[in-house]
């Protein structure tokens, strides 16, 4: 299965979801942190790692990367994917109701703080006690973790005509 093809899933997956009415669906219980730009480039033509300012769509393409690359599993990367935006809103009735392409550009071109989110995210399971708990993907958050703590400022892409 393809990342890309995992927010179709999800939000099949999620379509019985029922919050109050007009509220957003959140992916996880692990809070989005507003940020405000890209993957920092120097003038060197070297774009580095910044997961504290990535956008999802950013964040989709470099958790491809680390997929191909073996630094993180496909069950690591649906977990960042599905974390790191709303799926849709809850409509009057209760229903699931998908974002339109418009809003969804909008969320997939919005920076968020993904080396918070996963930090959050790894807090929460060891304050409810969840670490040992199969379900709660607690060793995938936690490798997860270390992958972007390992990656972070370092160079990403280098663009030799710089």
């Amino acid at each position: 299965m393809s990342i890309s093809s995992l927010s179709s899933l999800t939000a099949a997956l999620t379509s019985s979801i029922t919050p109050a009415a007009g509220s957003t669906v959140k992916n996880s219980t692990a809070a989005n942190s507003a940020a405000s730009a890209a993957p920092t480039a120097s003038g060197s033509g070297v774009t580095n790692y910044d997961f504290t300012n990535i956008t999802p769509a950013q964040l989709d393409s470099d958790t491809q990367k680390l997929v191909q690359s073996g630094q993180l599993t496909l069950g690591q990367a649906a977990l960042l994917q599905i974390s790191s935006e709303p799926l849709g809103l809850v409509g009057p009735q209760g229903q699931f109701v998908p974002f339109t392409a418009a809003q969804k550009a909008t969320l997939d071109n919005t920076p968020i703080n993904a080396l918070q989110m996963v930090q959050n995210q790894v807090s929460e399971l060891q304050q409810t006690g969840e670490t040992n708990d199969p379900g709660s993907n607690y060793k995938e958050w936690t490798g997860i973790l270390s992958t972007l703590q390992s990656l972070q400022g370092t160079p990403e892409s280098v663009n030799t005509v710089a």
